[in-house]
């Protein structure tokens, strides 16, 4: 798996996981979880452009 770049802040009550190389946003309840989401997230979205041509 190839690396990609995230930044990630937390309101106090989530963690909000934002893309840098991909127009993709996510979130959490716990960091570990807005990893993961995020990894889901950019994964989907790589399939449908894969998909879409």
């Amino acid at each position: 798996m190839k690396s990609i770049h995230a930044v990630f802040q937390s309101d106090g009550e989530w963690f909000i996981a934002r893309c840098l190389d991909f127009p993709v946003t996510t979130q959490g309840r716990t960091l570990a979880a807005a990893r993961t989401n995020l990894r889901e997230a950019v994964g989907l979205y790589l399939e449908t452009w894969v998909y879409a041509t």
